[in-house]
């Protein structure tokens, strides 16, 4: 089922004489509603993703940095400090986000900054998850 949404546009245009017009119209679209889910594990989604074994760990360091776009912004600090806590060397965590992005988990959108796929990870409003969708193209 699709909520709609009712807006109201309004525009106000000047003719050849100088006099103002104002034109309104209603615009009407819809947005699915939030669809049902169950609650998944990473453990889980190693698996059915076939990763290394134990990467859910640093796949849980890496979804703690999501903001509310979906983003996850990853600068060498933030890298080497999630390399302190796992025990794990630079290389170790670039060849990880390289399988995420090669897996459709991850897409890489600029130097340091992934989005996590949608379809799997959600942060925030359904509508703002929805407009993911449409950035990402899934």
């Amino acid at each position: 089922m699709k909520k709609k949404i009712h807006q109201v546009h309004e525009t106000i245009k000047q003719n050849e004489d100088g006099n103002i017009t104002e034109a309104q119209r209603d615009v009407v679209f819809s947005i699915s509603k939030e669809p049902n889910y169950i609650k998944l594990y990473l453990d889980d989604i190693e698996k059915l993703f076939e990763l290394p074994s134990n990467s859910s760990k640093l796949l849980l360091e890496l979804l703690k940095k999501i903001n509310y776009d979906g983003q996850i912004v990853l600068n060498a600090t933030i890298k080497k400090a999630i390399c302190e806590k796992l025990n794990y060397v630079i290389g170790t965590v670039d060849n990880y986000i390289s399988d995420l992005c090669k897996k459709e988990i991850f897409k890489r959108v600029g130097t340091g900054v992934y989005i996590a796929n949608p379809h799997i990870f959600g942060k925030g409003d359904w509508m703002t998850i929805v407009k993911q969708h449409i950035v990402t193209g899934k």
